[in-house]
């Protein structure tokens, strides 16, 4: 229960640092909420964008296979390949020439919905830049594999919001301490 769970970690916290704790608090929950809505519409994305893809090929269960794809890429590697498998099956129902193609069509798609529609919904929703996520991504996963890349856009986001916060208490003592000296723009 995340009221219950505010309330107990708020309870921890000294009472002179409680303002800054929900500020921080405030501000972490909508970049999580941020983040989660940016999940939902990637994975919505690549759902169509497979769903399209696999209705201009023909694919029996087109429509089946497309969603458990976009639903399934919330988890990152692992849903697209639970998804991709039954793809394979079906599209080898056909044909040995149409399977190869389904899978040219998967990785396609895959690698266009990866390398833009996922950095472009994440920048816009967390206010990243596409190119930062990219490198979050990347080095988050070489740091801690498989949990980097699953956690990293949320650990560089709190990191964000901390830092920024903590800069701007600094620039407010400078002010106050330096009124003389100008003030921070």
């Amino acid at each position: 229960d995340k009221d219950n769970f505010y309330r107990s970690l708020k309870a921890l916290i000294p009472p002179h640092m409680r303002a800054d704790f929900h500020a921080l608090a405030k501000e972490t929950d909508q970049q999580i909420g941020a983040f989660l809505k940016g999940q939902i519409f990637s994975a919505l994305a690549l759902g169509v964008m497979y769903w399209v893809a696999f209705l201009i090929m023909r694919l029996d269960y087109a429509t089946i296979i497309a969603t458990l794809a976009g639903v399934l890429s919330i988890i990152p590697y692992v849903g697209a390949l639970i998804a991709f498998v039954p793809g394979l099956f079906i599209a080898f129902q056909n044909s040995f020439s149409y399977a190869v193609i389904f899978v040219i069509v998967w990785f396609v798609v895959q690698s266009l919905h990866d390398n833009l529609v996922v950095p472009k919904v994440m920048g816009d929703r967390l206010k990243i830049h596409p190119l930062t996520i990219m490198i979050v991504i990347l080095v988050m996963g070489d740091l801690l594999g498989f949990m980097g890349i699953l956690f990293g856009i949320p650990i560089y986001s709190m990191l964000k919001i901390i830092i920024r916060y903590v800069f701007n208490r600094l620039k407010k003592r400078y002010e106050r301490i330096y009124p003389e000296k100008g003030k921070y723009e």
